[in-house]
């Protein structure tokens, strides 16, 4: 009797948070995208488009969810008021930002940009299409799927020993 108490809770714990899960974004080509543009009811849509095919539409597409690759051609925060990347394909690029203030992102964007550098492999990045590039949401390659937001602390605190850097 017990245990079937126990499994029912389990179930019903398990429903609970099954219908809190998110759901994933709508992925849809750009072509398909324009083509139904008016008849789009569904508020959460990726767009899947080249980097020549954002600075031609980018006036549909500002402030939509995009989602590109392309070659790391450069990072950083030189000239610019946050950390960023520049990507390129078939000649043409466009600046990836992190939408928060960082000079430097956390460690695990950065090993994956320098990674993709170093393979010369196409880093795909999705996010927000903004006046100057897109915002970073988040960045994939090979599987690995990063944010540039979130920062490791560079000590430990153990309760057994002082705070030190």
């Amino acid at each position: 009797m017990v245990l079937q108490a126990v499994i029912s809770l389990y179930a019903i714990i398990a429903v609970v948070f099954m219908g809190c899960a998110p759901t994933p974004p709508v992925r849809m080509d750009l072509d398909t995208y324009i083509k139904n543009s008016g008849q789009h009811n569904i508020s959460d849509i990726l767009i899947a488009a080249d980097i020549a095919d954002l600075m031609v539409h980018k006036e549909i597409l500002r402030e939509k969810d995009v989602e590109v690759a392309g070659l790391v051609r450069s990072f950083g925060a030189h000239n610019f008021w946050t950390w960023y990347i520049i990507l390129e394909k078939n000649g043409h690029q466009i600046r990836c930002y992190a939408h928060q203030y960082r000079v430097e992102p956390g460690r695990d964007a950065l090993h994956m940009v320098r990674w993709v550098q170093a393979e010369h492999g196409e880093l795909t990045i999705s996010g927000t299409l903004k006046n100057d590039g897109i915002a970073i949401r988040y960045m994939r390659y090979k599987g690995d799927l990063v944010t540039p937001y979130y920062k490791p602390s560079d000590h430990y605190f153990l309760p057994w020993r002082p705070l030190t850097r």
